[in-house]
């Protein structure tokens, strides 16, 4: 079949569903780490990052002859993690499992050595504030800056129209703005002007 890495995704589909199976390990290959990562964003837990993008790539082989080409793979994909990432987050959400892990993390942070590096400290602060915004504020961000999608790419994933993800991906780097301010400010870097 050739060197997957220069194969487009529609290829390794039509591949897969005329029975070529290493295509379909191919489209995997080329989207686990984007998905590991989304799916870490939605969730802040990385102990559900395996069992999650397992369910997900699951579902795509299933229901991978489903796919009709209407909006990207990549944003079909997308879709799916989105949902079983949110899914995932009611389930843990009502059976008390996120709220239990939150607070191991946090008392964990506390046995942080004393010799632990300013940036370190910053970093954690802004992954902090960052991790503080709704989900649906951090995935729209996610989805944004570090996938690099279009609102619209983003509209099809998020499924509602192009105006509502733009005020949505508004409002979050605003709530985001709100919250590293005082943060800028404690260390001398308002740039609030900007």
């Amino acid at each position: 079949m050739g060197n997957p890495d220069r194969i487009e995704d529609e290829e390794l589909i039509k591949a897969f569903l005329d029975g070529d199976r290493d295509a379909f390990e191919s489209l995997v290959l080329r989207h686990e780490k984007s998905v590991c990562n989304l799916i870490h964003s939605i969730t802040r837990n990385p102990s559900y990052v395996d069992d999650i993008a397992q369910e997900i790539f699951w579902k795509v082989y299933l229901n991978l002859k489903k796919f009709k080409g209407k909006s990207s793979f990549k944003t079909w994909l997308y879709r799916i993690t989105v949902n079983e990432c949110l899914k995932e987050l009611r389930r843990a959400t009502s059976s008390k499992k996120l709220r239990a892990k939150l607070a191991d993390e946090k008392s964990g942070l506390s046995s942080i050595s004393n010799e632990v590096i300013d940036k370190k400290e910053e970093q954690d602060k802004i992954r902090e504030l960052v991790n503080s915004l709704s989900h649906l504020h951090r995935t729209i961000l996610f989805l944004r800056y570090n996938e690099g999608l279009s609102v619209k790419e983003m509209a099809q994933i998020l499924n509602c129209p192009s105006g509502t993800v733009g005020s949505r991906l508004h409002n979050a780097r605003n709530e985001l703005k709100d919250l590293l301010l005082p943060f800028m400010k404690e260390r001398g870097e308002d740039n609030s002007e900007h």
